[in-house]
């Protein structure tokens, strides 16, 4: 059965290539550019991983720690990435706010696929 990723990032040119690489690799992914949108999606689909930057929802590109936390309660245990740029996400660890795994932009393209798939074969 076919793996499904669900991709939270509000940049659509990043989410595009995002979608792309991980469709090559034989994922069925979904891409939401905001919480709400990911919230219904979640609502009625079930999927093995997420993908998020932590964005404000008013101000796109500004980390907010709470996005993650409302993520997380969203998300029923399903495992998050979180890809991000931002100097405050440096703090953070894995396990924080229910995260598998921490990627930092710029993207190393050929290392996600393999980052994604050890968070989904975790026990």
């Amino acid at each position: 059965m076919m793996k499904r990723i669900l991709i939270i990032e509000p940049d659509e040119a990043l989410a595009a290539l995002l979608e792309m690489i991980l469709q090559e690799e034989g994922y069925a992914v979904n891409v939401c550019y905001n919480l709400a949108a990911a919230r219904l999606l979640l609502c009625h689909t079930r999927f093995d991983a997420i993908i998020s930057e932590a964005f404000n929802q008013d101000e796109l590109f500004s980390f907010n720690p709470g996005f993650l936390n409302d993520l997380w309660h969203a998300a029923g245990g399903t495992p998050i990435m979180l890809c991000s740029t931002d100097s405050y996400a440096l703090g953070l660890h894995a396990g924080d706010f229910g995260l598998a795994d921490i990627v930092f932009k710029p993207l190393d393209v050929d290392d996600l696929p393999r980052r994604v798939k050890r968070m989904i074969d975790r026990p």
